[in-house]
């Protein structure tokens, strides 16, 4: 049992660490992602990459190397700026449609 246990732990933790999963959630310390389109994990990523884990409530913790938590951490991080950047985007966008609404002859150009 406990060698099964631990190849379900290395499985995830593989996935975790290579960002093969679907991003769920960001926040400015988690990110949720789901893998296999079923299993959800929240990872810590607010401090650096040494504490770099999955929190879960699970009975199943999960185990990084050091080298799986320079690689998922920095894949998740880049997830959380590409997401927050698209956030910013879509405000900056619809910031632009109310004031071309309020203001629509500034935008006739001769």
């Amino acid at each position: 049992m406990k060698e099964k246990i631990k190849e379900i732990q290395d499985y995830f933790a593989d996935k975790l660490a290579r960002g093969l999963y679907k991003v769920v959630k960001v926040d400015e310390h988690h990110i949720e992602v789901m893998v296999d389109r079923k299993h959800i994990f929240r990872l810590w990523i607010s401090s650096h990459w040494e504490f770099f884990e999955v929190w879960s409530e699970s009975f199943m913790k999960i185990v990084f190397t050091e080298q799986q938590k320079k690689r998922g951490y920095k894949t998740a991080k880049r997830h959380q700026k590409r997401l927050y950047e698209n956030e910013a985007r879509a405000k900056e966008i619809a910031k632009l449609k109310e004031l071309a609404e309020k203001y629509p002859e500034e935008l006739i150009f001769k």
